[in-house]
């Protein structure tokens, strides 16, 4: 995509709507990393990490790309508070 040009931001919007319709398909969360590494911020991921969790706070692809945005960005501070939050939400949840 890179060699050819492609508008990345916009792969990055239409990898949205595809994890939206396939939240539990590994590809789709492998190029969305891809992306994120190249055109996005940590607070773009979180909230869709965010959004996604809503959805199925189950979905361990999400918890994982949640857990690279964090490392890759470096945005170790508040991860800890965002942890809490979501067992609080659901104690059981081990993803």
């Amino acid at each position: 995509l890179e060699a050819l040009g492609s508008d990345l931001k916009a792969e990055l919007e239409f990898v949205a709507g595809w994890a939206m319709d396939s939240p539990k398909n590994y590809q789709v969360w492998a190029h969305r990393r891809w992306l994120a590494e190249r055109t996005s911020t940590f607070q773009a991921e979180a909230d869709f990490c965010q959004s996604m969790l809503d959805d199925d706070a189950k979905n361990f692809n999400s918890w994982a790309h949640r857990q690279f945005c964090v490392k890759h960005f470096n945005e170790w501070g508040a991860e800890a508070e965002f942890a809490h939050r979501m067992i609080k939400r659901d104690l059981r949840n081990n993803s």
